[in-house]
């Protein structure tokens, strides 16, 4: 965008202005501007210019350092976040919005990214926080009267000291304020729900020792019966309400108390040491007396700001200032219908407060990312992020109940009837690995906050209890299909790995802000490594919950379509070890996972299907995923009797019109029976048998593959390409891109290549014209799509000439958007191959496509009660279970399968067993 010299002029004067407001330093007002100016010669920046200032003023902030009286410097400016964006005009969603646009463009740091990332969770979880706080407080506390709201914009009459106005203020920057004292609960929103449940709590103490009942509700269920009692007199204990607090708006009491007892009193204890709260510091009582509770709110807010200016975050009391300005718009809608109405005390729960507000600047409270509307029932209440973290927590605390940090009996027996018995090695693996995990867990850096090592200590013990249960449910799986799993139990990667997919899982339960792959930098796990073991961990445990389920997924589509390609990634090493060149999606495919084109006379393109395994693959087992990764496998691990699987009819119409009925072999962990049309068959497409290739590093290709043509078919879709063999040009282009010049995906996104194929194929082809910038505008509809993906590309890496101060040539990267890629690098390899489909050659030699099936994770056995499940009749139960289950097998008589009704549908006869426990 080119600027005029007036507008340019303009601009300045107003960066000058907005400088002067914020009382920055010279060389900070420099660095802003000299990005501004950058950034507006490059790029068109829609929308008003002062927000993209304040976005350059927040980038120039961040990276100075202030020195302190201790000789010391602290990270920033101490100019506050609040601010800025109040002298910019500028909401919180919309500079979340604009700074994450200006980072790319400014091709900031990933460490500056993780900040900006780090302070749009912070203020997530302050988000969902408060609006839970907000009922909590109106049950225990009467609600803000008409009379406190009149009283307070009089002048000439004076509000009293301590209402429930005033408290709720003075609990909200409480809690807020030891919030901030250890950051670790700015990204735990579970923790740091609990924090507030402990906040609450204190606050009903002091108010319910007081004899308060000018502030308490006398609605609410544990005061006692006689509270309204003119002659009551108040106990010396006050009663604990967290168990109450927990069962009526989530959370885990036991967590809450560990909470109370061992963070939160702690923090309350150093303020009252400090001066900050003023009352019995012996029993932390006495915050709402009238003598002490105007300077306790005084200096608690002042605590708070302090804390502003170091941290430059985000102020956690706009949510109080919005609260204030929507009681006053309700108080005059109130008024406006019925005159003076007080408010009742649970009238007003806080959920409109945090949705719909369009106003900006600091009294107003932007709407969440990614959710902006109201919750209109009970059920879309319970799916908010903090109810789902706190269900997912107390869901995993109930699989682990009466299961310690070690092997349980049932594991030692399997372990020790290994040829070696590998539990000491086991023990050497989790203290190895648990040592890094607290040394990188606990450390302090630029976007990770510094965590105490008694969290850090109690989270790694969940995690290996965790583990110890998975390596038991899938050994004992592994024993139905061999008997000796020598090979696997000492296999050290594999117990590597499961420990640190423990670990992710209770990382995610409780939303730390250490997203992944922070867990396999922190372990030093490979990414190829790890996904070996995700779908066996998925499937060998029928209770994980189901967020925990499709966060694994994510985590798996992750390192396939990029972290094993990794230029440090093994996967090279072993490619280049193995001899052979990569494997066609054909030769790992699973037999019946394909399909063909062919031309039938003038009826034009039909489908052949393999009809043998229509359904999802039960997967590989352990062994087979941790063998030899370039080994091919020259004889069936499994004999066909070993191999588990249903027998079931299906009626299907032939080419000619004739019926056929033939033999369906169905895999145990189908997760559907929904009937698939086939449009053709043919006798010639069904197979038998297991893949031409198999191994670690075929199963890990395979996925690859489903992956790619996954995104590539939805692509497609969106662009309007319905056509079969246009279709099959595409993915033949991409899997010749792979196979051909595999380094094109070497420190590269699969996405990339996807985008270049289908534009490649376009381009070539005279049936029809697509735009580069439209195939990406369509791929950002997909779920996994960000924009460093096509803004970032690597073009070019050559070696440094000059060594470093470490004595090694450093790596010179050149990157540029996806365009620039396919232009100099990509277009290059593929242009003479991709001419081929310019001809229309009759007898060019299309790759049969993917078969996309439900590829999501299906657990064996589903749970339909408390103590009711349902698992394919084949499923091997565990050995414990048989003696205090009740079984009932049910099955439909294969002939009693309707002949008439499902025509060219394939409808498949189920066996299951239930057991009750």
């Amino acid at each position: 965008m080119v600027l005029s010299e007036d507008s340019n002029d303009h601009l300045f004067k107003k960066h000058q202005e907005l400088s002067t407001k914020l009382n920055l330093d010279i060389n900070t007002i420099t660095q802003a501007w000299q990005s501004f100016q950058t950034i507006q010669t490059n790029y068109s920046l829609e929308g008003e210019p002062l927000h993209w200032l304040g976005c350059a003023v927040f980038v120039a902030c961040r990276r100075a350092t202030t020195p302190t009286v201790s000789r010391s410097t602290v990270e920033g400016n101490c100019v506050s976040l609040t601010s800025l964006l109040r002298h910019c005009n500028l909401s919180l969603t919309q500079f979340f919005n604009k700074i994450t646009k200006w980072a790319d463009m400014a091709n900031l740091s990933d460490d500056f990214r993780q900040k900006i990332k780090r302070l749009e969770g912070n203020f997530a979880v302050s988000y969902n926080i408060f609006k839970k706080f907000t009922p909590i407080f109106n049950e225990i506390f009467k609600g803000p009267i008409d009379a406190d709201l009149r009283l307070s914009r009089n002048r000439k009459q004076k509000a009293p000291l301590c209402n429930p106005t005033k408290v709720f203020e003075f609990c909200w920057t409480l809690f807020t304020t030891v919030k901030g004292q250890n950051p670790l609960y700015s990204e735990d929103i579970v923790m740091s729900y609990h924090l507030l449940q402990a906040c609450c709590d204190l606050a009903f103490k002091n108010a319910f020792l007081d004899n308060r009942k000018d502030l308490l509700n006398p609605s609410f269920p544990e005061l006692p019966s006689n509270w309204l009692d003119p002659n009551y007199v108040a106990p010396k204990e006050a009663p604990c309400i967290i168990n109450y607090l927990c069962s009526k708006h989530d959370g885990i009491a036991a967590e809450v108390k560990y909470v109370k007892e061992y963070s939160w009193k702690e923090h309350i204890k150093d303020l009252f040491n400090k001066g900050v709260l003023q009352g019995n510091v012996d029993t932390f009582t006495g915050f709402f007396d009238p003598a002490n509770f105007d300077n306790n709110l005084k200096n608690i807010t002042k605590t708070y700001e302090a804390q502003l200016l170091n941290r430059g975050d985000f102020d956690e009391r706009i949510f109080l200032a919005e609260y204030r300005r929507r009681l006053l718009l309700k108080e005059q809608a109130l008024k406006n219908v019925n005159g003076t109405v007080p408010f009742s005390p649970m009238s007003y729960s806080g959920d409109a407060l945090v949705t719909d507000s369009t106003k900006l600047g600091e009294n107003s409270l932007p709407g969440t990312p990614g959710s902006v509307r109201k919750l209109s029932s009970r059920t879309q209440m319970d799916n908010t992020p903090l109810s789902t973290a706190t269900k997912s927590v107390a869901r995993l605390q109930t699989l682990l109940a009466g299961r310690q940090s070690g092997p349980s009996e049932a594991l030692l027996q399997i372990l020790q009837s290994c040829k070696r018995d590998p539990t000491e090695k086991i023990g050497m693996i989790i203290e190895s690995l648990g040592e890094k995990f607290r040394t990188e867990f606990t450390r302090q850096s630029s976007f990770a906050p510094m965590v105490t090592p008694d969290y850090a200590n109690q989270r790694l013990q969940l995690a290996i209890t965790l583990f110890y249960k998975f390596v038991e449910n899938i050994f004992q799986k592994e024993k139905t299909l061999h008997p000796d799993i020598s090979h696997l139990a000492v296999q050290e990667i594999f117990y590597a790995c499961t420990l640190a997919c423990s670990l992710e899982i209770i990382i995610y339960s409780y939303n730390c802000q250490r997203k992944f792959p922070w867990i396999l930098n922190a372990l030093n796990v490979e990414p190829f490594h790890f996904v070996r073991v995700i779908e066996l961990i998925v499937r060998s445990q029928d209770q994980l919950p189901r967020d925990a389920v499709k966060h694994l997924n994510m985590v798996e589509q992750k390192i396939i379509e990029s972290l094993i390609w990794k230029s440090s990634s093994p996967i090279w090493n072993i490619l280049t070890n193995s001899g052979d060149e990569f494997p066609k999606f054909e030769d790992i495919a699973l037999p019946g996972n394909m399909i063909y084109s062919e031309e039938q006379g003038s009826s034009g393109q039909i489908l052949r299907r393999s009809l043998n395994n229509q359904m999802q693959s039960p997967g590989p087992s352990a062994v087979e995923r941790f063998q030899s990764p370039i080994s091919e496998v020259k004889k069936q691990l499994f004999k066909p009797s070993q191999t588990p699987t249903k027998t079931s009819h299906a009626v299907m119409v032939d080419k000619d019109g004739s019926k056929q009925l033939i033999m369906l072999e169905k895999p145990i962990d189908s997760p559907s029976t929904t009937p698939i049309k086939v449009e053709s068959f043919s006798p010639s497409s069904i197979t038998t048998g297991r893949p031409k290739k198999s191994g670690s590093l075929s199963i890990i290709i395979r996925k690859f593959y489903n992956l790619a043509y996954s995104r590539m078919k939805h692509l497609c879709n969106k662009l309007d390409i319905t056509d079969l063999k246009f279709t099959q040009k595409i993915w033949t282009v991409f899997e010749y891109s792979i196979r051909e010049h595999t380094d094109l995906i070497k420190d590269r996104h699969l996405d990339q290549l996807l985008m270049c194929a289908v534009y490649v194929v376009c381009k070539v082809t005279s049936t029809r014209e697509q735009k580069f910038a439209e195939i990406m505008q369509h791929y950002r509809g997909q779920p996994q799509a960000s924009s460093h993906i096509y803004r970032n590309v690597l073009i070019d890496r050559s070696s440094g000439n000059e060594p470093t101060d470490e004595g090694i040539n450093s790596d010179m990267e050149k990157r540029g958007d996806l365009i620039s890629f396919y232009n100099t690098v990509y277009v290059l390899a593929i242009k003479s191959f991709a001419l081929q489909f310019k001809e229309q050659d009759p007898n060019i030699a299309l790759s049969p496509l993917p078969l996309l099936v439900n590829n999501s994770f299906v657990s064996p056995r589903c749970q339909i009660t408390n103590n009711l499940y349902i698992t394919s009749y084949d499923t091997p139960t565990n050995g414990g279970s048989k003696g205090n289950s009740l079984e009932y097998h049910f099955s439909r008589s294969p002939s009693k399968v309707p002949k008439v009704e499902i025509e060219n549908e394939i409808m498949f006869a189920n066996n299951f067993r239930i057991w009750k426990k």
